[in-house]
């Protein structure tokens, strides 16, 4: 059986004029799961040379989770590369709107706003990417959509210089046929998905997206408003991925398992019944020189390989982590009860601090015998250290626990200043917490459900540094049947933060 890059091919998912695409199984004894799958793309070689560079390029540019990934490089038996992609086995958009009519608006909150965002990443990088459709959108094993198929991307501008710059202005931008041709692509699958919901939008932002997608595309800057209406569209939801497959569909995965691995990891990645081109989404691999500051010299004879030294710099360049695009919203929810943040920084005097411990300021401080370890062991222990750490973590659900109780003491507390810490500045729920405190300090009784006591979070789904929580009672019941994952979470440089909280919609 043949290897490539220390995989082996277990069978052929797919195949186009370009490349075909293989199942690759590292390690012969082992269930193939996790990074022992991959998916392995050999080019033919009729393959045009320069499309290639254009896309192994174009990948390099961009950096995000929702944009297909090149794991790795290898050469094939023809001395020609491969490219080891991940394995993306939960079907394509295409397939999906095809057999489901009956989209929730939250499941479209969250395919429409990752690739929107994907979108414009790609344009601020310099790159078109040629085949925005619902086929060139898969979904990876926690649901979040990747845009691929990149064998048709144009490079329309330099590489910015530095993070956040544009490579192009917005006047060359607008102007951009094949920038052009993306937005016409985007506009086009918007109303597409668009057309599936069968419920739970908010009537006046669908309209308005409406408006949007039936008249020309837009500029690069309006899909901005793009976005915001998609967030005022409906809270998001985890996309349903599992009733998705037909009978036929479901028969032929279950046939085309791993020899040997009846109870084997799904291997349907990009596994269309058609042969074509537009059923494979592509990324390429130049055979190119390299600049000489780009090379490296090895000391193996793999080292030494040309493709070795082309390894070594795509891995340079894709080294930094690849960030998450996807941010989980829903601003403008229709039914908001209490929601987030504060609002200026906590200067005064009479700031809260949510995380402060209740014991007072005298009873805290250290006489000078103590021994500084005693206190640093000391410091660690206090509960508002305990929870810092949990909201600066990796963790969204120990995040979710912890902003909760904070929430909560700035509600008793009766600051505005003190949710600077727990809910994310600019959010749409910031004037609706600012006028609960202000409520509470003319008298008025906090709402029973405001504090949200007695529920527990329970993670639906994290994307990247967004996240979907549930909130359930002791008897495990969802505290609203109508909103069942009413709080949402996402993470910036202090940490995650609460960006909305939905209750009884």
């Amino acid at each position: 059986m043949e290897t490539v890059g220390g995989y082996r091919l277990v069978r052929k998912l797919g195949a186009g004029d370009r490349a075909e695409i293989h199942l690759g199984h590292a390690g012969s004894r082992e269930p193939p799961t996790g990074d022992r799958i991959a998916a392995i793309k050999i080019f033919r070689p009729s393959t045009d040379e320069m499309s290639v560079d254009r896309e192994i390029e174009a990948l390099a540019r961009a950096s995000s989770r929702h944009l297909l990934e090149l794991k790795d490089l290898a050469t094939g038996r023809d001395g020609r590369p491969c490219l080891i992609l991940p394995r993306l086995g939960s079907g394509n958009l295409g397939r999906l709107l095809a057999v489901r009519d009956d989209l929730e608006a939250g499941e479209a909150v969250s395919i429409l706003i990752p690739l929107v965002e994907a979108v414009r990443e790609l344009h601020r990088v310099g790159v078109a990417h040629g085949a925005v459709a619902p086929g060139s959108v898969l979904f990876d094993d926690r649901g979040a959509p990747v845009l691929a198929r990149f064998g048709g991307v144009s490079l329309i501008g330099d590489f910015p210089a530095t993070d956040g710059e544009h490579s192009l202005t917005s006047a060359r931008l607008d102007e951009e046929r094949h920038a052009v041709a993306d937005r016409v692509g985007l506009r086009d699958l918007v109303g597409t998905v668009l057309d599936r919901l069968s419920g739970g939008a908010n009537p006046r932002s669908l309209a308005a997206l409406r408006d949007c997608v039936s008249g020309p595309p837009g500029t690069d800057r309006e899909l901005l408003l793009l976005i915001d209406l998609l967030f005022d569209l409906a809270p998001a939801l985890p996309i349903r991925l599992d009733h998705h497959l037909t009978r036929q569909e479901s028969e032929l995965r279950s046939s085309n398992r791993v020899d040997g691995h009846p109870n084997g990891a799904r291997e349907d990645l990009w596994l269309n019944n058609e042969t074509t081109e537009g059923a494979l989404p592509t990324v390429s691999l130049p055979s190119v020189t390299l600049p000489p500051n780009k090379q490296q010299t090895g000391v193996t004879d793999r080292d030494k390989h040309p493709l070795a030294k082309l390894r070594s710099w795509v891995a340079a360049i894709l080294s930094p982590v690849r960030t998450p695009i996807w941010i989980a919203g829903g601003a403008g929810l229709g039914a908001l009860v209490v929601a987030l943040t504060v609002i200026p920084a906590a200067h005064s005097e009479t700031a809260i601090e949510p995380f402060a411990s209740s014991t007072p300021l005298a009873t805290r401080t250290t006489n000078a015998s103590d021994r500084p370890t005693e206190i640093a062991r000391s410091k660690r222990a206090t509960p508002a250290s305990t929870a810092a750490s949990a909201i600066e973590g990796e963790d969204p659900l120990a995040a979710a626990r912890a902003l909760l109780i904070a929430r909560a003491r700035c509600l008793t507390a009766k600051s505005t200043a003190c949710f600077d810490a727990v809910d994310q500045a600019g959010s749409a729920v910031i004037e609706a917490d600012r006028d609960l405190v202000r409520r509470l300090k003319k008298g008025v009784p906090l709402p029973s459900d405001a504090a949200l006591e007695g529920f527990t979070p329970r993670l639906i789904q994290q994307l990247g540094d967004s996240a979907i929580i549930q909130l359930v009672a002791a008897d495990g019941s969802p505290m609203t049947e109508k909103n069942p994952a009413p709080l949402l979470l996402v993470r910036n440089e202090a940490g995650w933060r609460i960006r909305d909280i939905a209750l009884g919609q």
